[in-house]
């Protein structure tokens, strides 16, 4: 998948958004953080918000959802419309400090649970050594696709430790966890 194939909102003007301007962009700030399935965008905006120096980019194939006026878009905070499980395709996340996924659904958690290699290589392509990991599930979105959370967490820590020397955390949460998460 190409840049120019994606939607990206921005904060600010940039000419192009091809491989130079995003590197351009991403010098300006000392990490790298990736929240892949970022839905409508709230928690990279928070994690943006929170730390100035950290380059903060949200990738979701539906950037409709957003519920971030553009005027409040911190300047180091990019959101890209794209498919998270073609990330090891694009041609300019890498060196990822942090990577989010948070209550994945629908693709992107089949991705996680079904395809753990293809998912394991691509992470592997924009994960920076020693990064870190995490991945927290609904625990309803598990039993709509008949898989204990427990299996889960485990297998996709197993896999994660033996690729990388990643910091891994993988959290379920119930309705009330998701109720009361940023």
């Amino acid at each position: 998948m190409a840049l120019q194939d994606m939607s990206i909102v921005q904060a600010a003007p940039v000419d192009g958004w091809g491989k130079d301007a995003f590197a351009h962009w991403r010098s300006r700030f000392v990490r790298l953080h990736l929240d892949l399935g970022c839905g409508d965008a709230r928690f990279a905006r928070r994690e943006a918000l929170g730390t100035p120096d950290l380059a903060v980019v949200g990738i979701d194939t539906c950037l409709a959802n957003v519920r971030i006026r553009p005027k409040t878009m911190p300047p180091n905070l990019r959101l890209i419309e794209a498919d998270a499980r073609a990330i090891g395709s694009l041609p300019a996340p890498g060196g990822a400090d942090r990577i989010t996924i948070n209550f994945p659904y629908g693709s992107l958690l089949h991705w996680l649970v079904d395809e753990g290699d293809a998912c394991i290589s691509a992470l592997t392509t924009i994960a920076a050594p020693g990064a870190a990991l995490e991945i927290r599930t609904n625990a309803s979105a598990l039993k709509e696709i008949g898989v204990a959370p427990e299996d889960v967490e485990r297998s996709l820590r197993d896999a994660f430790a033996r690729q990388r020397a990643w910091g891994v955390r993988i959290t379920t949460m119930g309705q009330a966890a998701l109720r009361g998460f940023p």
